[in-house]
């Protein structure tokens, strides 16, 4: 078996297997002109790689385009939701970091999203909502690229704190009022409620926090990545037709997260 050590020589075109503390995971990564494409966790699926990311020689920035998870995004074992999902992430921000040295932080337009009742709910105002971090800040250490909207959020955050009152959303009436002053902040009021909640009032949640999530630039630092809690233990080459999988349902083609994913 072919193995190749870190630090020591980049990888040709190819396909190869990253072992991680509990996954392999098969990377694809291909060269076009100045552009490298990288493709990750099933690369070779018709439908599509479980992640994409894209480096440009000229820039010292790699940006992360695509995420989805099932279960075949790991080789041989199901990836598992939650960790496994993150693993996945840390995994290939690292390769990506020992690969290409001159890169100094990945970005992303944050256009990730969950599905709930069949229908699309943007991630990053919810996951505040409930946790007073985007999911990309609590697991992955990401910051805002725009001060502004770092400005922004950080108010939104301190509204979350307050003991929940009328005058600040039209949705909390009255006679929710008298239901729920058991809340003791707008934190704990966002917790009770169901994500078709969070699909209704969209968009007076956005306004209230006075920025928009959707498509905004975050970024990850170097130093966040390499401080990553996941090893990769070795990468070796992978020939596509010995690809062997559990069984798995086909795919529906659904490029979002479940909640239970994250």
């Amino acid at each position: 078996m072919y193995f190749i050590k870190l630090h020591k020589m980049k990888l040709k075109d190819g396909y190869y297997k990253v072992h991680t503390n509990n996954y392999v995971f098969i990377l694809g990564i291909f060269k076009y002109g100045s552009t490298y494409s990288i493709k990750y966790g099933d690369p070779i699926n018709p439908e599509g790689p479980c992640m994409e990311l894209t480096y440009q020689e000229d820039k010292r920035t790699i940006k992360l385009d695509s995420l989805v998870h099932h279960a075949r995004c790991s080789y041989v074992k199901d990836l598992d939701k939650g960790d496994g999902t993150r693993e996945m992430i840390m995994s290939v921000l690292k390769f990506c970091m020992e690969q290409f040295p001159c890169i100094k932080r990945v970005e992303f337009n944050d256009v990730f999203a969950i599905t709930c009742e069949n229908r699309t709910l943007y991630l990053a105002l919810f996951y505040i909502c409930l946790h007073g971090q985007t999911w990309y800040e609590k697991y992955f250490q990401a910051k805002p690229a725009n001060k502004e909207m770092k400005q922004a959020l950080n108010g939104f955050r301190e509204l979350l704190h307050e003991k929940p009152k009328q005058n600040v959303f039209s949705f909390f009436t009255r006679s929710q009022s008298k239901q729920n002053n058991s809340f003791h902040t707008w934190h704990e009021f966002f917790q009770a409620q169901n994500c078709m909640f969070f699909l209704d009032n969209y968009f007076e949640i956005e306004k209230v926090a006075q920025t928009k999530l959707l498509y905004s630039m975050w970024y990850i630092s170097k130093r966040a990545i390499s401080n990553y809690p996941v090893n990769i233990l070795k990468i070796t080459k992978y020939k596509p037709s010995t690809r062997v999988f559990h069984d798995h349902p086909q795919q529906d083609g659904n490029q979002h997260l479940s909640l239970e994913d994250l």
